[in-house]
């Protein structure tokens, strides 16, 4: 205990606490649990600098430390930290249709397309050429460009035949309607003639 605030010792247990904070900045940089262990391994590190000068004992502590929270506290913590991906605005041009407005040239580097009121850079999906106000469809998206390909819009004569239109009902004598004869009065004559001989 009398050792603790000797020169070498406090300056040993400083330098590690500047390692801990630096390695808890870059933690906070990276937010992918890279560092953080590393940071508690030097912060034991330094609880060891306290009582000794000994280097060793100091490197011992901190990488067994660092070890044994990376293999038994970090699957635990990543586990509870997954989350679901979310689709952004980006993802939901997928497979939406566009308009070029600069042609496309992979070679070049040049190319853009208007989806949706919007005016991106995009690429050939293929590699070929694609002339400007050629309507193309976007297969995915790389960084900020378009991935995009030739999109055919079918027209009714190159669609599906259509089916042809069946024939008309054949009328015969026994499905044809006759109109009955009508009296000047408009009553059907032959259902006056059924009343009188009735009568």
């Amino acid at each position: 205990m009398l050792t603790i605030f000797t020169g070498s010792v406090t300056l040993h247990a400083v330098l590690w606490l500047i390692a801990a904070i630096v390695f808890s900045i870059v933690e906070i940089g990276t937010t992918q649990l890279v560092s953080v262990w590393f940071a508690i391994g030097a912060l034991a590190a330094m609880v060891v600098a306290l009582f000794t000068t000994s280097l060793w004992a100091q490197f011992i502590v901190f990488f067994i430390v660092s070890a044994t929270i990376l293999v038994l506290i970090r699957p635990l913590v990543k586990r509870k930290l997954v989350t679901k991906s979310i689709p952004t605005n980006v993802d939901a041009l997928i497979g939406k249709v566009g308009v070029v407005t600069v042609d496309i040239d992979n070679i070049q580097n040049t190319g853009r397309v208007k989806v949706s009121g919007m005016d991106w850079t995009a690429r050939s999906f293929d590699g070929a050429p694609i002339p400007i106000g050629k309507t193309v469809g976007i297969k995915y998206i790389d960084g900020v460009k378009l991935i995009v390909e030739p999109f055919e819009i079918q027209s009714p004569a190159s669609g599906p035949a259509a089916s042809p239109v069946p024939h008309e009902k054949e009328f015969t004598q026994e499905n044809v309607l006759v109109p009955e004869p009508m009296d000047k009065d408009g009553f059907s004559t032959a259902s006056n003639e059924s009343e009188k001989e009735r009568v």
